[in-house]
Order: structure tokens, then sequence, then C-alpha cells
């Protein structure tokens, strides 16, 4: 554990008193944020012919100005940075965590960044984490024509805190999700000065609500795969919509169902 660090300072001393009740009313509101949004199943069917905004995948000569063009893409990076602004006390902490200890203080023997010791880390600070991904069997085999519906990726969720007596455990009713390595997934060989643009404002991690997510993903693939048809480029299977989702979804999906019987049996935070 970082030298520091206890459960309850949190990373964050301006929130060290009434940080539980605190984490539970504006973790609260979030989860109410998105209450009306796409279901946590990800049954989401996107449009292959237009991007996040309108704007089809063919470009603008026949749409409108290039001032049009313009504002569209600053609409597209505006949104891109408020879906991953935190949107809850608890969010916040987290990403404060998370670039304190990625990629430094989380290598293995080899030297590379690895997931599992960023949760160690977490736990020890007091936040109830699981890893995700690929690191959890699957219940049945993709096909090999199915393989780009699958893709493989890890990543954590955060689905509580400790209390302030580091016993009493209160539990999100939607898990936080929590990647460290987000941004690194849209790395593409040949980007566009626009598309290398958007990656800057960009944070390397995404830390917040599984529908947030989705839609943050959509926006960037939208937005990437206009690099792919202005370039003149095939797009490659893996490089499309549901591809990219499903480094998150599928396994989001298949944690939520089948979630821990711990946290069913305690109180969850509303």
């Amino acid at each position: 554990m970082p030298p520091g660090f206890s459960p309850q300072s949190m990373a964050q001393p301006s929130i060290k008193r009434g940080f539980l009740s605190a984490v539970t009313v504006q973790s609260s509101q979030a989860d109410r944020r998105h209450q009306n949004s796409s279901s946590l199943v990800f049954d989401m069917d996107f449009s292959s012919e237009s991007g996040s905004f309108g704007v089809p995948l063919r470009g603008l000569s026949e749409t409108g100005s290039l001032e049009e063009f313009d504002c569209f893409r600053s609409l597209a990076m505006e949104r891109a940075q408020e879906l991953m602004t935190p949107a809850s006390q608890l969010e916040k902490s987290i990403c404060d965590v998370v670039r304190m200890l990625w990629p430094e203080q989380c290598l293995s023997e080899g030297g590379s960044p690895d997931i599992q010791l960023l949760k160690t880390q977490m736990e020890g600070m007091g936040y109830k984490v699981d890893v995700v991904g690929d690191g959890q069997p699957r219940k049945s085999q993709s096909a090999p024509s199915q393989m780009w519906k699958h893709l493989r990726h890890s990543f954590l969720v955060c689905y509580g805190v400790l209390g302030p007596a580091g016993v009493t455990l209160a539990y999100q009713k939607t898990p936080v999700v929590v990647d460290p390595r987000f941004k690194e997934q849209f790395a593409i060989a040949h980007p566009s000065p626009w598309f290398e643009g958007l990656l800057k404002v960009m944070s390397s991690e995404f830390v917040g609500h599984p529908d947030a997510l989705k839609r943050l993903v959509s926006l960037v693939c939208d937005e990437m795969l206009k690099v792919f048809v202005e370039q003149k480029l095939s797009i490659p299977p893996w490089r499309n919509q549901k591809a990219m989702l499903s480094k998150w979804t599928g396994p989001i999906s298949e944690y939520i169902k089948t979630r821990p019987a711990e946290q069913s049996a305690l109180q969850v935070c509303e």
C-alpha cells in the first residue's frame, strides 16, 4: 500500500470526513442520471452510415460547409471530454487514485503494468474492486466467424467502499468501470490530425458509469472510422463499433448477472 493512503482518506484529503455519505448520495445521483439510457445488456444497434452527431462517414462534401464540419468536430470533442469527466465523488476519488498508481506502482516482475496489481493497491486503500475481462472464463466459446464480436480486454469494476470504521461496507447498485488503458484501445497506425487531437484531449483512463462508457466508445469509434473512410482504407473488422464495444460490454453484462453473492446480501447504496 502506498504511503499516505488509508481507507479513511481515500486518497483525497478534502473528503476525509463524511466521505461515505457523500459517495452514497452522489453515486446514487450518477446512477439516476443514467436510468433512462440504454440497458446494461448493451444491445444498442449502431448505424454504420452516420457518426455520433449524424455526420455521414463518407464526409461532408455533399452535406454542408467546412464551417459546419468544424462545428460537428468541436461538439464531438466537447462531448468526449464531458463523458470522461467523473460524475460523482466516488468516481473522482477513483480517478485520482488510478492516476497516482498507474502504471508506475503497478508493474509486474517483467516491467509491464498489471491490472491485478492495481486491484491489489486499490483494495488496500478501501475500494472494493474486481478484475473483469480476459481473466474471466467465458460461458461459451465463440465460433471463428464471431471472433471479432468478442474482443479480449481486462479492466476493473468498483462496486463499493469500506466505511470509516473499516468494517461496514456500502455497495454500488451499478459498478463503476475503471479502465486505466482505455485510450490506448483506440490507437491506430495513421491517425488524421483531427483524430490525433481528439485522443490528446482524452485522459488515458476511463472511470465512470457503464452507459457513459458505451456512449464514449460509440463517439470515438465514429471518429476513428471516418479516418479509414477519408484515407480510402478498408475498415478492419476489429475496429467497428460493435467489435470495440465487446471489449467492455460483454464482460460488464456477465459480471452484473453473476456478481458475487456477498454483494446481493448487503444493502445497496440508493
